[in-house]
């Protein structure tokens, strides 16, 4: 199953991003992310289904959770 994965800059925001998701059926993963990009912060990142990457891009948004598509490795 190809899978989304965005980053998440503060653990609090993924956590709520995680339950809102959960609470609309769209199962997802949360983890520690070691680095994104060039900056030198620690975040999370969470990673869903693609089939559902709209629906949970919208459901983030739309509950002030920001996210970039995450381009480091796991």
């Amino acid at each position: 199953m190809s899978r989304t994965t965005v980053f998440i800059g503060s653990v609090t925001h993924a956590m709520r991003g995680q339950r809102l998701l959960s609470s609309r059926g769209i199962s997802s993963e949360m983890a520690k992310a070691q680095k994104h990009d060039d900056k030198k912060s620690c975040g999370y990142i969470l990673r869903f289904p693609t089939s559902v990457q709209e629906e949970a891009f919208s459901l983030l948004r739309e509950n002030g959770i920001r996210f970039t598509l995450w381009k480091g490795g796991a």
